[in-house]
């Protein structure tokens, strides 16, 4: 080979752009692996808190009537009627009405 030729080696500017674009990959690795690490400890945190109210054996039901179309007037005497029915089916202990479930978004 001569001199001055071109070895089979890269020059130092290759190299250099090569050398920045790992350790940024490896630099945003980190941050991701400690964010997911950060998220990971806070959802657990999150499953363990006291909610204030028992979980288990509850069933939420969004009713929404308005396809059918009902009067004002009927709406709460149709509310009550279904809150009724639930309550005398076998195997429910309470039955109730709200507008804001709690920890529901």
């Amino acid at each position: 080979m001569k001199a001055s030729g071109r070895g089979l080696t890269a020059d130092r500017q290759r190299f250099g752009l090569r050398r920045v674009l790992v350790i940024s990959q490896v630099a945003l690795c980190m941050v991701l692996l400690i964010g997911a690490l950060l998220f990971v400890g806070s959802l657990r945190n999150l499953m363990t808190v006291d909610a204030g109210f028992r979980q288990d054996g509850l069933l939420i039901a969004r009713v929404d009537i308005s396809r059918l179309n009902y009067p004002a007037a009927r709406r709460g005497p149709f509310y009550r009627e279904v809150l009724e029915r639930l309550r005398s089916t076998p195997g429910v202990e309470r039955a109730a009405m709200v507008n804001i479930v709690p920890i529901s978004g």
